[in-house]
């Protein structure tokens, strides 16, 4: 009697009428995965006539990983890029198009829905439980999913629904990695499949425009599951986030696919390099005579000139043999091994890798100086750099974020709004709807190099109208203007009230003594 007194007095949701029935399909949930041994090709990646380009998927995927895992440059690679674009997470900002949406609505009305709808995302996407697994939260997730897509090629996202009152928002994420689809089916799958007018390429299945509509997960017992793309009443269910050069391709393809031979070049170089050090010190060594010892052979004898080196005429060369000890030696001899005066390792390598490697970074877009972290040259000189690697950023973001954010974020808002009696007006209206995905996703801000000219040239900007304090503020430190100057007017007036509030500013006072000057120089 109890709940049903608490459930006649809870509040009646304005989208009751969205809010699908209790009995209701839930996603299929797939153990983990093993990785799959056989190897297969990814899928036609050209269909101009009959001549088809293939990618073996699998012998490439392992070979980028064993590079990742086993070589500095490819993790450089991979990690630099992932610490430069995601970090811990990209913020989101909510912005609506409310002039197509509802006109009534003011200004402040419109801010304070933006701030709410961006507080409950940032509690779901701090919270554990977003991920099925529980582990780690959306921000973390989104360090590992970027650096799998670069390394893998793509993974594999399910989204399952967990109607559980102690749960921030039912939506929850299990990852799947790129093993889990097999490369070949055969059998009934590809009966049913056919059946339905679909076809299937490496563990896809499409249907006649190309879409695909559902996936195919190996379990750990061996074991296929089908799992739609959709549910019967629209929810998405597996999310498939892929990089690759060809647009036809089914499966992605790793980042580090087209630096591989690079990649090989380098480790055989230093491998090389390393082994001819360990010869020259291993082989033999030498018994080096002392220096009186030598100028009295060439006084008596005179110097030959055509000896290489004068230790020849009275040195004695001693095998590297296991066990053998050198019994005696005069005084003021020396025992060296051979090629202790080589350079080792030669100054051939560094500029070789160097090379390379550079040549590997900036075909990506990256500088060197930020692949390694080292600004040596002038300030006009890195800044440019950074503002070329900030081109090459926005476009890394732009890709990531319309194929995984914006699609978890448009799941998770119909989800707070169904579940979590989140108000938006007009999200109920189907052409308005699309309206509320005007989202961004900014990362953590560049450093700033000199930060003195970087706030001078954003006064200008600010004062010129070509960008807002709002803006600035974001890309500063990825901060809200509104929170600072709510916050500065309370510092400033409890400042007054105590007295300590400065007669003028730091710079009120640099701008007197400037004007000062110039009138005395006058």
């Amino acid at each position: 009697m109890a709940k049903q007194r608490a459930k006649s007095h809870r509040k009646a949701s304005l989208f009751h009428w969205l809010r699908p029935a209790k009995k209701q399909e839930e996603a299929p949930r797939l153990s983990h995965p093993y990785r799959v041994q056989q190897v297969q090709y990814v899928g036609q990646v050209s269909n101009q006539g009959h001549s088809f380009e293939q990618i073996d998927h699998q012998e490439h995927l392992i070979l980028c990983r064993e590079a990742f895992f086993q070589n500095n440059h490819a993790r450089i690679y991979i990690n630099r890029q992932v610490s430069m674009i995601v970090n811990d997470g990209l913020t989101l900002q909510f912005n609506p198009l409310w002039s197509h949406i509802d006109t009534h609505t003011d200004f402040k009305e419109q801010q304070a829905k933006q701030i709410e709808v961006q507080e409950r995302w940032y509690l779901w996407a701090s919270s554990l439980a977003c991920m099925l697994t529980g582990d780690m939260n959306f921000h973390v997730a989104q360090h590992e999913l970027y650096k799998m897509l670069l390394r893998d090629g793509e993974f594999f996202i399910l989204l399952h629904r967990q109607y559980d009152t102690n749960l921030v928002n039912p939506l929850r994420l299990q990852i799947v990695a790129t093993d889990a689809l097999p490369y070949d089916l055969a059998g009934d799958f590809v009966a049913d499949a056919t059946a339905r007018g679909n076809y299937i390429d490496h563990g896809i299945e499409f249907n006649s425009h190309g879409q695909p509509v559902a996936y195919y997960f190996m379990q750990q017992d061996r074991s296929m599951k089908r799992i739609p793309t959709y549910a019967p009443d629209g929810r998405r269910w597996v999310l498939h986030v892929k990089r690759g050069d060809y647009l036809g391709s089914s499966r992605g393809v790793s980042d580090l696919v087209n630096h591989l031979p690079t990649l090989a070049k380098i480790r055989d170089f230093e491998q090389n390099e390393l082994t001819a050090s360990k010869l020259n010190a291993q082989i033999a060594a030498y018994v080096r005579p002392s220096q009186d010892r030598v100028t009295q052979t060439n006084i008596m004898f005179g110097a030959d000139e055509d000896e290489d080196d004068t230790r020849q005429k009275d040195s004695h060369v001693i095998p590297n043999i296991p066990g053998m000890v050198v019994q005696q030696m005069a005084a003021g001899e020396d025992l060296l091994p051979f090629g202790a005066n080589s350079i080792r390792p030669s100054s051939n390598v560094v500029d070789f890798v160097s090379s390379q490697s550079e040549a590997m970074m900036v075909s990506a877009g990256m500088p060197m100086s930020v692949a390694r972290l080292h600004m040596n040259k002038s300030y006009s000189a890195s800044r440019a750099e950074l503002a070329l690697f900030e081109t090459f950023r926005k476009h890394r973001i732009e890709d990531f974020s319309s194929k995984f954010l914006n699609v978890i974020f448009e799941q998770w808002l119909h989800e707070e709004v169904i579940y979590n009696d989140l108000l938006l007006i007009g999200y109920s209206h189907p052409k308005k709807r699309k309206y509320f995905m005007n989202v961004t996703w900014h990362p953590d801000p560049i450093p700033n190099l000199d930060p003195l000219k970087s706030a001078k040239a954003m006064e200008i900007l600010i004062a010129n109208g070509i960008t807002t304090h709002e803006q600035a503020t974001r890309d500063h430190n990825d901060g809200n203007w509104d929170d600072n100057i709510e916050h500065l007017a309370r510092e400033m007036q409890k400042m007054q009230d105590l007295g300590l509030f400065a007669k003028s500013t730091p710079s009120e006072v640099s701008a007197k003594k400037e004007d000062n000057e110039e009138e005395k120089n006058e």
